[in-house]
């Protein structure tokens, strides 16, 4: 009996170590998919109310913000998903009053695969391309924050801009 249990255990523990090892094989994206995009979806709705979180092209637009360089930004977002706090929020106080924070995935995504999530946010929202095309950024007469993620990445304060 105790060599059957024993044998369970051993296969169990492996099962458990080559789902692990399974899931951290996928790449940024995929785990995104699995992991995020039920919040930050990636494209900016017609219906805002349905929203649960920022757009994930906003939330990085902020942490590029704050951050110089792609190394700081991924050691933020691995931090900031396993332990949010409002003290380390880097979006508008706006979002937390409508959004909350957000839930912590510590335990629940392992910090390899959250790495690999922040490089691909980093790398993929924004890309720059559509800078200055937004709807406003909260100044001027543009229609607020929330209005400017997802249809343009820049900070647009106001007026419309055509990308040159």
């Amino acid at each position: 009996m105790k060599h059957v249990i024993k044998t369970v255990t051993i296969l169990s523990l492996s099962a458990i170590s080559f789902s692990t090892l399974q899931a951290s094989e996928k790449s940024g994206e995929e785990l995104f998919k699995t992991n995020c995009i039920a919040c930050h979806v990636t494209a900016h709705p017609e219906d805002e109310s349905k929203l649960v979180a920022p757009p994930i092209m906003g939330a990085v637009r902020h942490v590029k913000e704050k951050f110089a360089t792609k190394d700081e930004a991924v050691k933020f977002i691995v931090d900031y998903a396993q332990n949010p706090t409002k003290k380390k929020a880097v979006c508008d106080p706006e979002s937390i009053a409508r959004f909350g924070l957000m839930p912590s995935l510590k335990g629940a995504v392992s910090e390899a695969d959250l790495k690999k999530i922040a490089e691909y946010v980093y790398d993929t929202y924004p890309n720059g391309q559509g800078k200055g095309r937004g709807r406003g950024h909260g100044k001027g007469k543009g229609k607020g924050h929330s209005r400017g993620h997802g249809h343009g990445y820049g900070k647009h304060h106001g007026k419309r801009m055509e990308q040159k």
